[in-house]
């Protein structure tokens, strides 16, 4: 089943009854089933983090800000953005962003 934010999941009832009571309050949870990512996505996060990993070293053996903190948003974004189209744009912005921006 798939909800109104696209999440997949299942329905789940849970009866909150107390002892001495023959039925309790119902709560209703979502319970969200997370899929196992693409090869493409596996790839394409091991690939930004070794791009993070080089910013990152490159920054901070040269006591440069912008390549340090690509870097660690290049190793770190992908845990938080799952979708292929999103992942792609932000890890290009991060990858050309010291390029552009000389601090």
């Amino acid at each position: 089943m798939v909800d109104r934010f696209g999440l997949v999941g299942r329905l789940t009832a849970i009866d909150l009854a107390s002892p001495g009571r023959a039925h309790g309050d119902v709560l209703f949870l979502w319970v969200v089933e997370e899929a196992m990512p693409t090869p493409a996505l596996q790839a394409l996060n091991l690939l930004l983090g070794a791009f993070g990993l080089a910013y990152f070293v490159y920054g901070k053996k040269n006591g440069a800000l912008v390549p340090l903190i690509c870097g660690v948003g290049l190793m770190m974004f992908p845990i938080v953005i799952a979708g292929l189209g999103p992942l792609v744009v932000v890890g290009l912005l991060l990858i050309l962003l010291p390029r552009f921006i000389q601090i």
